[in-house]
Formats: C-alpha cells, structure tokens, sequence
C-alpha cells in the first residue's frame, strides 16, 4: 500500500511541474510530458503518447513546412 501511495504522489508531482524532464538516446528524445521527438536529417517527427497525437516538420534552405497534430499541413518562408 505504501509503495502505491508513493507512486500516486510521484505522478501527481510530475504531472503538475510547469516543465518536463527528458532524455536523449541518439536522435530520439523522450520526455515526462508524454512528447517524444525523432530527428533524421532535416526533418523532425513529434508524437505525445498521452493525447495519441503526431506531427512532422522539414526545413528545406529558407522553407519549413510539416503536419500539425490534426494533419493539416502548413509551410514558412
């Protein structure tokens, strides 16, 4: 019971700081929040396990452009 109580408190705990812990393993980054990010070359691939969500974004020269988490695309110049 006291372990329970314990991690109870310990979630709670991560779940209200302002900011997330994360760490790197090669080009992949985890982080408390439920966000994770993988880079390859120019482009980033971003996920959040907790809201099943997912997006992407390129940098070509002076152009970004990616999918936002709802899927629509968009660009910068």
């Amino acid at each position: 019971m006291k372990k329970i109580v314990l991690a109870t408190i310990a979630a709670v705990t991560l779940a209200s700081t302002a900011s997330a812990s994360c760490y790197r393993v090669g080009n992949y980054v985890s982080c408390s929040d439920g966000n994770s990010y993988t880079t390859f070359g120019n482009t980033t691939y971003g996920s959040n396990s907790r809201t099943g969500s997912s997006w992407s974004q390129s940098t070509i020269g002076g152009m970004t452009f990616g999918t936002d988490s709802r899927g629509t695309s968009w660009s910068n110049w």
